[in-house]
């Protein structure tokens, strides 16, 4: 299976060492130019299994979805814009259907308006976990929170313990 990433859930990985998990869930990962420079600006060394794929075309869904390529996203997962290439990340999909990661705005409505299933770290990291690659999510939540910063809504995080088998009353 192919998976489209932008630079957030590959950055999140990296930044806990559970980078490998994308490649043991997808065949191929595949990141536009752009969201491979952004990467290049905190990481100085990629993983090889990261496949630099340039856009061939935006689609018009894409296009007349009046997305404004300057606008900044607002994803409560990390600290800072990366609007343009979440956009990039998109723009190249064809008829393949490729699933997607993304959790800016922008990247999410680009991958749902051409009918892509699209994850974040959250949907990530509980396929990792029912496919037998984590041994348990919450760890990692409070790891992606503490250490990367990432932002999730609480009833989300308990929903996905709650699936994970992994909730507790505290």
């Amino acid at each position: 299976m192919l998976v489209v990433s932008d630079t957030s859930p590959i950055t999140a990985l990296l930044q806990t060492g559970l980078d490998h998990l994308l490649p043991e869930l997808f065949q191929h990962v595949i990141i536009p130019p752009a969201v491979r420079a952004e990467l290049l600006q905190t990481h100085p060394i990629l993983p090889g299994w990261l496949e630099v794929c340039a856009p061939s075309s935006i689609p018009s869904a894409v296009r007349d979805a009046h997305l404004d390529l300057g606008e900044p996203s607002h994803s409560h997962s990390h600290s800072h814009s990366h609007s343009h290439s979440h956009s990039h990340s998109h723009s190249h999909l064809n008829s393949t259907q490729m699933p997607s990661c993304s959790m800016s705005k922008l990247g999410r409505r680009a991958a749902l308006g051409l009918g892509l299933p699209v994850t974040g770290h959250l949907g990530i990291l509980m396929l990792a976990t029912q496919t037998g690659h984590l041994p348990a999510i919450r760890p990692v939540i409070l790891t992606l929170r503490e250490k990367v910063g990432c932002w999730f809504a609480e009833p989300l995080v308990e929903q996905v313990l709650r699936a994970a088998g992994e909730f507790r009353t505290e």
